[in-house]
């Protein structure tokens, strides 16, 4: 009985090559149609949003309350 697995030989180099360059494609690919879609996100909420728009009658108040909620950062 031949206990040999085909799958445990080295694929040719110029598989290989081929294989990660396609694997670079694809993550490429990937990133920029998860920035399309963040911004494309972007957008949509910004037109369905019904959030009053910050202007000159914001208070000092509120800008410090914001900047100090964002202050914190969790740590792992």
């Amino acid at each position: 009985m031949n206990t040999t697995n085909d799958n445990s030989q080295p694929k040719p180099p110029h598989q290989s090559a081929l294989l990660a360059t396609l694997k670079k494609l694809a993550a490429i690919a990937l990133a920029l149609l998860g920035i399309a879609f963040i911004l494309w996100l972007d957008s949509w909420f910004m037109n369905h949003s019904d959030l009053p728009k910050l202007g000159r009658d914001m208070s000092y108040g509120l800008l410090v309350l914001i900047g100090f909620l964002t202050s914190f950062h969790l740590r792992p």
